[in-house]
């Protein structure tokens, strides 16, 4: 068609379309992000979970549930805890990887040294007030009991103390490799 063509139009018998017969656009769009809603759902398996609940958790299908997983284990995204049935989870290694990856990017060596020795100070205070080398070594009914506090509150502090203890762990694994790559 050329521009000095007359438009063309629809033949008078032709009926029009009826628009609600059409696939909802969303459907369509969000078939795209098939892998990353898999994905979305893979970081979160802290337990074994099996293919029917993971596809239900990714409003997909089991077949689909299954395709992505082991595609995801055999990038180290989870790990495959049974065959029959089939459960997956998350894989912690990856996830502290990711996480010290994460930092890596976001912060300079030095601004990593300095949160690592922010952190160990931190749980040099939680030792000393707990009079233990370690969370795990806390009984938190009994240290409540003889400090005349909540139980609640107990378990917050030695979670707290948990979760510097692995912020530790990753800060350290941060620095070290900044530190590797500066050398090589």
């Amino acid at each position: 068609m050329n521009d000095m063509d007359p438009p063309r139009k629809a033949p008078e018998d032709e009926s029009k379309p009826d628009f609600g017969d059409w696939e909802d656009p969303s459907t369509i769009v969000s078939g795209e992000r098939t892998r990353d809603d898999f994905l979305d759902v893979a970081l979160q398996l802290r337990e074994p979970t099996p293919i029917p609940e993971i596809a239900e958790r990714a409003d997909r299908g089991e077949d689909s549930a299954r395709e992505y997983m082991r595609f995801f284990a055999e990038l180290g995204v989870v790990e495959q805890v049974t065959q029959g049935p089939e459960q997956y989870r998350v894989d912690r290694d990856y996830l502290q990887w990711r996480r010290t990856r994460q930092i890596k990017q976001q912060y300079t060596a030095n601004e990593i040294a300095q949160l690592l020795s922010e952190t160990t100070d931190t749980i040099d205070e939680y030792r000393e007030k707990f009079d233990v080398d370690s969370p795990d070594l806390v009984s938190v009914a009994e240290y409540a009991e003889e400090n005349n506090m909540d139980v609640e509150e107990v378990w917050e502090q030695v979670s707290l103390w948990k979760t510097e203890v692995s912020r530790r762990k990753i800060l350290n694994e941060a620095l070290k490799t900044s530190e590797e790559k500066k050398v090589a």
